[in-house]
């Protein structure tokens, strides 16, 4: 049965793209096939044409999303979901997504997965303006002309919050993805689904970084500044803000006073990268950063030390243990906890469910393995080198995103 939108709820959102598209030509529109050649092109095509545009060409955010949509990437994504299996696999029907508004491309990723899996999508993206989000869609509204199909199966819409239009466009979805934390997520599961309709949830997380402090001293210099160039792209990419980017910083060491000089050498080289690449802190920034270290000090249970730095970049606190605190109320711009570890079974008591993100440097993968099969913590999805914390992934969260956004059609006749 055709789908057609309530003349009272098409005044509440405003298209932006593909320009002059409508929900009801989405909706009604044949799902694609799983990875169609029309959608890998389109999505080569964005990428070349983001790498090369001017308006993108300094907002590094953007053109590690380029990156991902290379063709390259995007064959070893479908590598990955070509595996053998024993069942068919279709899309879903029709995908709806509700972005964050703390970073700026996840509604690019989110989407794209979603295209990459045969499913129709509908994008809310906040009505916030931002620079980095009016770039991709200026690009997108330029190259999608081309691509009538993929047109015709997605559609991008601003909104401010609107349980009546978020209630229909849930209606009309056969999976719904909501990624904008505890808050949204609270808000928008009063809106019931279909009975047939399924939804995935991306919670507020929380992320560390291990580092080995022995094993960062006794690096040379080129391996030292790649690691904090890593770190510095995790941390600073997104103010800090993005789930996967790391707030607590774990020291390993049975020696202190090895702590202590990689504490120093570590957090001077990163003062140093801070001004190079001219990273900027607004004064409110840096008095909520100030504010955090008070009230980090006021309900901390055991003592706390804050670190001095040679600029307002950079803010550090150091404990023994991980006030609650600190994740619920952290304001970003480059606030840091840091604690000293012994092992990597003591980072047991820095996580739970909350932590989604492990970065590390000078931890092996077998090292990292034989953690999880004896202890099968129940936090921490991912575990990643310095420097990939914020690169996108088809697992996500704990969810394998292509299974998810399919259905699996059992066939046993022979």
């Amino acid at each position: 049965m055709a789908v057609a939108t309530p003349m009272n709820l098409s005044a509440r959102y405003k298209v932006v793209c593909p320009l002059g598209s409508s929900i009801d030509s989405v909706v009604n529109s044949e799902p694609l096939g799983l990875f169609a050649d029309e959608t890998l092109q389109f999505v080569s095509e964005l990428s070349y044409a983001l790498m090369r545009d001017r308006r993108t060409a300094d907002m590094p955010e953007v053109t590690a999303l380029a990156f991902w949509m290379r063709k390259a990437n995007v064959v070893n994504i479908k590598k990955g979901f070509d595996k053998p299996s024993e069942c068919l696999r279709l899309p879903r029907g029709t995908a709806f997504h509700i972005a964050p508004s703390n970073v700026d491309t996840i509604f690019v990723y989110s989407m794209f997965l979603s295209l990459f899996c045969g499913n129709r999508n509908i994008v809310r993206i906040s009505s916030t303006p931002n620079a980095q989000v009016d770039a991709i869609l200026a690009v997108m509204n330029d190259i999608i002309t081309k691509h009538p199909r993929i047109a015709s199966s997605m559609i991008i819409v601003r909104y401010d919050h609107s349980e009546e239009v978020s209630a229909y466009f849930s209606s009309l979805c056969d999976v719904r993805m909501i990624w904008g934390g505890d808050e949204t997520i609270g808000l928008i599961r009063k809106i019931p689904l279909p009975p047939r309709a399924k939804e995935l949830t991306f919670a507020d997380r929380f992320s560390i970084a291990l580092l080995d402090a022995d094993k960062f001293l006794n690096s040379d210099s080129a391996t030292k500044h790649a690691c904090v160039e890593g770190f510095y792209r995790d941390s600073y990419w997104f103010d800090q803000m993005a789930c996967s980017s790391p707030r607590l910083v774990c020291w390993r060491s049975v020696d202190v006073q090895n702590v202590r000089r990689a504490q120093a050498e570590f957090w001077g080289r990163v003062e140093n990268l801070l001004v190079e690449e001219g990273y900027s802190t607004a004064p409110a920034v840096a008095m909520d950063k100030l504010i955090a270290q008070c009230r980090f000090a006021v309900e901390a249970t055991d003592p706390i030390s804050v670190a001095k730095t040679s600029n307002l970049r950079l803010a550090r606190v150091e404990s023994k243990s991980v006030p609650l605190a600190f994740r619920e109320s952290h304001c970003g711009g480059g606030l840091f906890l840091e604690t000293h570890i012994e092992s990597l079974t003591d980072v047991l008591h820095c996580i739970d469910q909350k932590v989604q993100t492990m970065s590390c440097f000078g931890i092996s993968e077998n090292e990292i393995k034989m953690f999880f099969a004896k202890h099968k913590p129940s936090g921490i999805d991912r575990v990643v080198k310095f420097g990939d914390a914020l690169n996108f992934s088809e697992v996500w969260d704990g969810y394998n995103l292509l299974d998810e956004l399919t259905r699996c059609i059992d066939v046993q006749i022979s």
